[in-house]
């Protein structure tokens, strides 16, 4: 593998014959942090191991191919790339460098039109999907991917028919399959089935925003039709945290009225049946239907642009802008604002410029003391640590180290934001707290279906090649803890808690080791499905849906008591709802709200 250095000008293919002309492509690519860009693909010049470079004009790189083996209306599929000689001896110079694959999924693909056709990229956002170019799909490919989703439905997902009865899932089946009469685009196609898997009222399923097809993060993740904004939900009300758009007159606590003509509360309303959430968890779909200050992906990025963007507003395709109808804190003025949408790449960039420590997903796991030290504080943003290189084990030590030689009486575990992940460092927290607590968990996990059906296996994929045959969860080896901490402990908790940080709250809310403060969790009660997950991704359709495969009941519960227990997620033994003279000063007034309570004892 030799890198390649190659300069193709267009005024070169004009020696050819006219009708070769039409086979020269010319790409430019916008990466303006790059320090060298290059291309590998399969059709010749393009090779996957011999890189071509291309020629860096400003924030821009470009190049033009003569592709001679190749016809009009053929598609070209290539991938962007860098280069990795920093490791590289001197002594080593003309041996092969390492690739470094561009952070997007799959291929980029560009089809030859016309005597000269040219390609536009972003380097890490994947292209937008040309829906002139992209057939509709027939009803056949939409019902045979439907009949997979079923299969994978009944006879894979640990809890299909948890919050549903068979009636309730055959007519949920048969909605679905009456929508796929006609043939649709790849957009509604998308909607239908992401409509589809809320419809179980399972929070783990569902189409996302991770672990989608090439294709489909074309629909959902390239596209600038992004809200230039971010915001909190209070009680259905949308209230502006972060104005990331050129419109200064746009401050915090400006509350969202209206976008596009269209009343928040008919967006929430036409929203709700696309969140997937467990039971009838309102805290939960209130939770998503927000914007928050994360690195993250966020599923309302992916279906309100697509089922209230700009062309439901009867705009072209082309147009990004979207018209907000406002009203001003203080004043309650309201008025009427053009803001342009932008990609998620832009969006992030401006959001890191305003807030640089989001940029770095480790500082979402912090430790401090507060008032003198008689307060200790642990924040704790996420449990998927295997995304972060991060020792947390060793954050864990660090801090309850201080905690306990600083003689901290009450300690905050801020737990706000955190959706999940491992339950390695969930339970390894609870050691710290009591040397017993781990001894009984407050729900049970089982597999229900441990056989794959084999018409199904070539479209599931996993982490762990282990959950194709594994029917039980093993309770993971936890670090003992030479001093647990003996203080009050204090857990604040919000809708994002809907996995792992769910089964966390309820655990100590029931083993009585912290008091539960904040908002309404998410998860259920009543239990959750997840553990071990397959993505199912559609042959025709390419749309990937989560399957969980385990499903969590409530410990020692006959499944004739289910019925008796709450359909909602965890409430806190202290209710402190948001405020949106929260927001407009810029403060966590929950927590300020704890401390005050905390120094009144």
């Amino acid at each position: 593998m030799k890198a390649v250095v190659v300069c193709i000008c267009v005024c070169f293919c004009a020696l050819f014959t006219s009708s070769l002309s039409a086979n020269t492509l010319s790409i430019k690519v916008h990466s303006p942090d790059q320090s060298g860009l290059y291309i590998i693909g399969h059709t010749p010049p393009l090779s996957m191991d011999s890189p071509i470079e291309l020629m860096r004009r400003g924030d821009n790189y470009q190049l033009s191919l003569w592709l001679p083996s190749t016809q009009t209306g053929q598609t070209i599929r290539y991938q962007l790339v860098t280069l990795n000689t920093a490791n590289q001896p001197a002594t080593q110079l003309g041996q092969a460098p390492d690739i470094v694959h561009e952070p997007i999924q799959g291929f980029r693909q560009t089809k030859l039109s016309g005597s000269h056709t040219q390609a536009t990229h972003t380097f890490g956002v994947p292209d937008t999907i040309n829906f002139d170019q992209v057939d509709k799909f027939t009803p056949a490919q939409l019902q045979a991917d439907l009949a997979i989703v079923n299969t994978a439905f009944t006879q894979v997902h640990a809890g299909a028919t948890r919050y549903l009865d068979d009636t309730q899932l055959a007519q949920l089946f048969s909605q679905t399959k009456q929508e796929f009469a006609k043939a649709l685009s790849v957009k509604d196609a998308y909607l239908s089935f992401s409509k589809l898997a809320a419809g179980l009222r399972c929070g783990h399923t569902h189409t996302g925003m991770y672990n989608q097809s090439a294709f489909i993060d074309q629909l959902t993740l390239a596209p600038a039709n992004k809200l230039p904004l971010l915001f909190q939900n209070i009680q259905d009300r949308w209230y502006i945290t972060h104005n990331l758009s050129d419109k200064s007159i746009i401050s915090p606590g400006t509350e969202i009225i209206a976008i596009n003509n269209i009343e928040v509360a008919t967006i929430n309303a036409q929203l709700d049946p696309y969140w997937s959430v467990d039971g009838d968890n309102d805290a939960r779909k209130r939770y998503l239907t927000q914007l928050l200050p994360t690195s993250s992906r966020q599923l309302f990025d992916a279906y309100f642009p697509l089922l209230l963007g700009p062309e439901k507003a009867g705009q072209d395709s082309g147009n990004t802008s979207y018209k907000l109808t406002l009203r001003l804190p203080n004043s309650g003025r309201q008025l009427i604002v053009d803001i342009d949408g932008l990609t998620l790449k832009q969006r992030q960039n401006v959001l890191y410029q305003q807030q640089p420590e989001l940029a770095d997903a480790r500082n979402s796991l912090q430790f401090s003391t507060l008032q003198n030290n008689p307060i200790g504080y642990l924040k704790i943003g996420t449990f998927a640590t295997y995304n972060i290189d991060f020792d947390w084990s060793e954050f864990y030590a660090q801090a309850f180290e201080r905690f306990n030689s600083q003689s901290v009486e009450h300690l905050i575990i801020d737990i706000r934001g955190n959706g999940g992940g491992l339950d390695l460092p969930m339970l390894q927290l609870g050691q710290y707290l009591s040397s017993t607590v781990n001894q009984s968990l407050p729900f049970t996990p089982m597999r229900p279906f441990a056989n794959i059906p084999e018409a199904i296996k070539p479209y599931l994929k996993t982490w762990d090649q282990r959950l194709y045959t594994q029917t039980s969860m093993a309770m993971p080896t936890l670090e003992p803890v030479a001093q647990t901490f003996t203080g009050k402990v204090w857990l604040l908790v919000d809708g994002a808690n809907a996995s792992a940080t769910f089964m966390l709250a309820k655990h100590y809310q029931d083993a009585g080791i912290a008091t539960i403060v904040g908002q309404p969790t998410g998860g259920n009660l009543r239990g959750i499905n997840g553990g071990g997950m397959f993505f199912l991704t559609l042959p025709n359709t390419q749309i990937e849906i989560d399957i969980p495969i385990f499903k969590y009941l409530p410990t020692g519960v006959e499944a004739t008591e289910l019925q008796s227990i709450s359909n909602q997620g965890l409430t806190p033994d202290i209710l402190m709802p948001l405020q949106v003279n929260d927001i407009q000063q810029q403060k966590d007034g929950v927590l300020e709200q704890l401390v005050e309570r905390i120094n009144n004892l």
